[in-house]
C-alpha cells in the first residue's frame, strides 16, 4: 500500500487532558512508588480462550516481574496490570477492588482500536485507501460543511494532522465537543487553522469522524463492526461503547473492556493474528506502526518520537515500542521484537501526571524482564 508520510520540521503538539492520551506534564523520570503489600501475579487458572505461560517458560525474569507487580501495588491509581508474551498470558494482578470481569474505561486507547477497524474496512474494500477525501466518506447531510475542507483525507484523521482549529489542552477542550448537542457538527464547523498535513495537533473530535465515516461506508456502527470482525473471533462478549445521540459510537474515547480482553487485542495488534487466524492485515499494521509524523515527547523513561495511525511510536528499555495511550494512564504497550504486550489500566478520574510516569516505569521493568 502506498502511504503518504510527512516529516514535520517543527513539533506542533497539543497534549490532551480529558478523553485523549498525552495529558499533563511528563518531562521528569519518577522514582518507584513504595511497596505496600505482596501481590500474587502468577496466573493460577487458565483464562477462557487463552493459553498461559509461566515466567520461566516465557523466558522472563520472575524476579523483575515480581518487582514490577509489588511496585504496582503501591500505585494508588492502578486498577490492573497484565503481561502477555508469545500470544500467552504470563502475569496479571488487579488492584483497588477491581477484578478480571470489570469493564474498565479505555479512554483514547479506543482510538487505536478504531484505527485497526479502519484497516479491516480497507482490506474488505469498504474503504478505498487512507487517501480518500473525507468528503467522500461522510453522510450527505454534512457535505456543505466540508466544502472548505476538501483537502482533508482519511490519512489526516489517522495522524492528527487535519488542520482543524482545535485546542484540547484543557478538559474543556474535550468536554465542549463531547457534550455538544451534535458533536459531529461541532467538529465540522471548526475552521481550518492550518493546511491539512502541515501540523500535528491532537484532536479527539477529528478522530471520531472516522467512526462516522466507517458507519456510513460499512453500514455498521463501529461497535457492531468490531463485534463481527474483531471481538467475536477473539471470544470477546462483554463490552460497552458510548453512543452519541445521532447513533454513532464515540470513536475517540468511548470503549470499555475488561483487562484480559484488552490484552488479547494487544496480542492481535502485534501481529494481526489470533491463534493462526489473520484478523488485521499485516500491511496495515506495518503502516500503522510507522511514524507517519515526527515528534518528540518524554513520558517517564519512555521516549516518543512519532505518531502512526492512532499509535504513539517510541522507545522504552532500549526497545522499539508502539503505545495506545488513554487519558488517566491507560496504556497498551507493544514491544514487537520481544513479542510482548503490557497492559496497564488506571483510575482516569483520579490520576496525576506523575502516576502516569510511574506506570511507564513499571512497564520498563516488565520489558527488562524479557531481555
Amino acid at each position: 500500500m502506498n502511504t503518504l508520510r510527512f516529516s514535520l520540521l517543527t513539533a506542533w503538539i497539543t497534549w490532551a487532558l480529558a478523553g485523549c492520551g498525552g495529558g499533563g506534564d511528563a518531562t521528569s523520570s519518577p522514582t518507584a512508588p513504595p511497596v505496600q503489600t505482596t501481590v500474587n501475579w502468577q496466573v493460577t487458572q487458565d483464562p477462557p480462550g487463552w493459553s498461559v505461560l509461566s515466567a520461566q517458560s516465557a523466558a522472563m525474569d520472575p524476579t523483575r516481574l515480581h518487582q514490577a507487580y509489588q511496585q504496582a501495588a503501591g500505585l494508588p491509581s492502578c486498577f490492573a496490570m497484565l503481561v502477555a508474551r508469545r500470544g500467552a498470558l504470563v502475569a496479571e494482578a488487579y488492584f483497588a477492588g477491581k477484578t478480571q470481569q470489570d469493564l474498565l474505561q479505555l479512554r483514547s486507547v479506543t482510538k487505536t482500536l478504531l484505527g485497526a477497524l479502519t484497516g479491516i474496512a480497507i482490506e474488505r474494500q469498504e474503504l478505498q485507501s487512507v487517501q480518500q477525501p473525507l468528503s467522500e466518506l461522510m453522510p450527505a447531510r454534512y457535505l456543505q460543511l466540508l466544502s472548505d475542507k476538501a483537502d482533508i483525507r482519511l490519512w489526516h484523521l489517522l495522524t492528527m494532522t487535519s488542520g482543524l482549529d482545535w485546542d484540547e489542552s484543557t478538559a474543556a477542550g474535550y468536554n465542549n465537543w463531547v457534550l455538544a448537542a451534535e458533536p459531529v457538527l461541532y467538529v465540522l464547523q471548526r475552521p481550518q487553522s492550518s493546511a491539512a498535513g502541515s501540523r500535528f495537533n491532537y484532536n479527539s473530535g477529528a478522530s471520531d469522524l472516522i467512526s462516522v465515516a466507517l458507519q456510513q461506508q460499512t453500514g455498521w456502527p463501529v461497535a457492531d463492526y468490531a463485534r463481527q470482525f474483531l471481538f467475536a473471533p477473539l471470544g470477546i462478549s462483554q463490552w460497552t461503547w458510548e453512543t452519541f445521540a445521532d447513533g454513532h459510537n464515540n470513536g475517540s474515547a468511548g470503549l470499555s473492556l475488561n483487562a484480559r480482553d484488552l490484552t488479547k487485542l494487544g496480542v492481535v495488534l502485534t501481529q494481526g493474528r489470533w491463534q493462526q487466524q489473520q484478523l488485521i492485515p499485516a500491511y496495515w499494521l506495518t503502516d500503522a506502526s510507522t511514524a507517519q509524523v515526527q515528534l518528540q515527547r518524554t513520558l517517564g523513561p519512555m521516549q516518543l518520537h512519532g505518531y502512526g495511525y492512532l499509535w504513539w511510536i517510541g522507545q522504552l528499555a532500549g526497545q522499539q515500542v508502539r503505545v495506545a495511550w488513554g487519558h488517566g494512564g491507560q496504556f497498551v504497550i507493544l514491544a514487537p521484537d520481544l513479542d510482548l504486550v503490557v497492559t496497564i489500566l488506571q483510575n482516569h478520574q483520579n490520576v496525576t501526571a506523575t502516576q502516569e510516569q510511574h506506570a511507564i516505569a513499571l512497564a520498563e521493568l516488565v520489558l527488562q524482564a524479557a531481555l
